[in-house]
């Protein structure tokens, strides 16, 4: 009876620690969402993303990528903020030394991060062999953006990963276990949406290149390719369920390391 008492205990405060953690990324992605639409507003009052021509449909499209590198912003400063906040929910609770240097390698295989940034180089190249530069400067509007997503991203789940440890439960190993499964959740959050922004960044800008240089372009007709493959990808991570091949986390549906 005791035990069940300290397992319905324990995961009590693990709910309310993961609560706490889910509810200030919330705020502060619809924080980072809002102020990026307030930009856009401004923006489209000050008439910057039509500067070549007001008819064409694409660039009024295309400023919805700019949501992305709101929500990746949201998300991981999100979580930052609920590690500093934490630290004084719990106040003068249980603190414990972990001598192990945690590194973003600890929760994600490198491999993502040059995946993500291939995918996002790729449409900077098709760009430039479209032509469509030639017409102007705002046909990197959009890769621009999933750059910004992608580097933005790859900070944050840097930071995320080093970002100090919260003790949630008394035993140091479970403890221990409980902040890596809820920091690799976070990063498995930002891997998602740094890739869907190359996703939907790589839809946004064949339609830029297709209006400036021809819809039957390579290039026009390549990008959604690479939108797929990025797509693909983003499937690929939710499968992994939070669990990315790190050292320390592993792979989902194994056994974590020990």
């Amino acid at each position: 009876m005791q035990a069940d008492d300290e397992v319905s205990g324990l995961t009590g405060q693990l709910h309310r620690y993961w609560y706490r953690v889910n509810s200030t990324i919330m705020v502060a992605v619809g924080a980072a969402v809002a102020l990026a639409g307030i930009g856009q507003v401004l923006a489209t009052l000050l008439r910057a993303a039509d500067l070549v021509t007001p008819s064409r449909e694409p660039f009024g499209t295309s400023q919805f990528a700019l949501l992305y590198p709101a929500v990746v912003a949201g998300t991981g400063v999100g979580y930052l903020l609920a590690v500093r906040l934490g630290r004084r929910w719990h106040g003068g609770g249980p603190r414990y030394g972990d001598l192990h240097r945690r590194r973003l390698a600890d929760y994600r295989k490198l491999g993502w991060r040059w995946l993500a940034a291939a995918l996002a180089v790729v449409p900077i190249g098709l760009t430039l062999a479209s032509g469509a530069a030639w017409s102007t400067r705002l046909a990197f509007v959009v890769p621009a953006e999933m750059v910004l997503a992608v580097s933005l991203a790859e900070l944050l789940m840097v930071a995320a990963a080093r970002a100090p440890r919260l003790v949630v439960a008394a035993e140091p190993v479970v403890a221990r276990r409980c902040d890596d499964l809820v920091r690799a959740d976070v990063i498995w959050r930002l891997q998602i949406v740094q890739l869907m922004s190359v996703t939907f960044g790589c839809l946004y800008q064949s339609e830029v290149i297709g209006s400036l240089a021809g819809v039957n372009g390579v290039a026009a007709r390549l990008l959604p390719v690479v939108g797929v493959v990025a797509a693909l990808a983003v499937a690929v991570v939710g499968f992994c369920d939070g669990r990315l091949g790190g050292r320390v986390t592993g792979w989902s549906g194994r056994p974590m390391p020990e």
